[in-house]
């Protein structure tokens, strides 16, 4: 009988279904997300699969074949001693939507002097910031059109953006996008957006994507939002361009370093919002996403013991 060790938040209160799902095939073996190295390694040492977020050298010597991540982003375990070789799935599909909403609160918060206002409540400021940045007729550019870009794509369209897609590969131009574009023709889109959304993983074709030169070809005016990782802009340009009065606001919920140290200069920018990478974050934060999480867990689990084939498979070697 295969030993299944699962240590989700909220695993306890979903025993009975994760023991129903197991049936008499597998024996499912529950641990604290929080456990120490030694219980990890006690609990893994026989177990056939592993769901769960830990230190990917934590598996070396085991004989592990597969391992499902709680979270979209696998630059941290994809590739790594510990788990390179094994079967990697993920929970990409759960987070998308509670992404896309944070993406939206940050365009509109630029677009209509929030930052401005709050600071003026501060003061007890009545007044007026002048002339917004008017949503209808935009062009917004996504980097990154799995379910994330996607996801942001669809509420940007609903407000009247023409939306502009980019990916790895060639595309047909569908659902919330009016152009479908590959990542080689990038030179030639920022120019052109008024906003854009970074949505993409951290892989080698993607770490200082958006270098000095790239962000010197964005408007002086437009929106840039990264929600993916924080290794796809060059900080250090960013800031420096920033300082130059380029931008009419930055949000980033990652950033390059990671947590952005308290003395970094990029707190000190009016027209810059910082989130503590809090936009994907479903336990403790948002149910519904934490449900989403659940969902995908337990149907690949339903397809392990049933000897089907899983669905959030990750490829390793392009890193989602």
């Amino acid at each position: 009988m295969g030993k299944i060790v699962i240590m989700i938040r909220g695993a306890e209160e979903r025993r009975e279904e994760i023991e129903r799902i197991c049936g008499d095939a597998k024996t499912p073996v529950i641990l604290d997300p929080e456990v120490p190295e030694e219980t990890f390694r006690e609990a893994t040492a026989d177990a056939e699969a592993v769901l769960g977020a830990f230190p990917p050298e934590w598996l070396e010597g085991t004989d592990v074949k597969w391992v499902h991540l709680p979270f979209a982003g696998v630059n941290r375990h994809a590739g790594r001693p510990g788990v390179a070789g094994r079967i990697m799935t993920n929970s990409s599909g759960a987070f998308g939507a509670t992404i896309a909403e944070h993406c939206l609160a940050m365009l509109l918060a630029f677009a209509r002097h929030l930052p401005d206002y709050l600071k003026q409540a501060e003061r007890g400021l009545w007044q007026d910031c002048g002339s917004e940045w008017g949503l209808i007729g935009r062009t917004a550019l996504v980097l990154g059109t799995g379910d994330l870009g996607t996801q942001t794509a669809l509420r940007l369209k609903a407000m009247g953006l023409r939306v502009l897609g980019c990916r790895r590969t060639p595309g047909a131009a569908e659902g919330p996008y009016d152009e479908m574009h590959t990542s080689d023709e990038i030179d030639a889109l920022l120019p052109a957006a008024d906003a854009v959304f970074c949505c993409l993983p951290s892989t080698p074709a993607t770490v200082r994507m958006l270098d000095a030169r790239r962000l010197g070809l964005m408007r002086d005016d437009a929106v840039l939002i990264n929600v993916g990782r924080g290794d796809l802009i060059d900080t250090d340009a960013l800031v420096a361009l920033l300082e130059k009065g380029k931008f009419t606001g930055v949000g980033l919920d990652v950033t390059d370093p990671e947590p952005l140290p308290q003395d970094h200069p990029l707190w000190h920018f009016a027209n810059v919002i910082i989130t503590p990478h809090v936009s994907g974050i479903g336990f403790g934060h948002l149910g519904q996403t934490q449900s989403d999480v659940w969902k995908i867990a337990l149907e690949d689990l339903r397809r392990w013991c049933a000897g089907e084939p899983l669905v959030n498979v990750v490829d390793q070697a392009q890193g989602y």
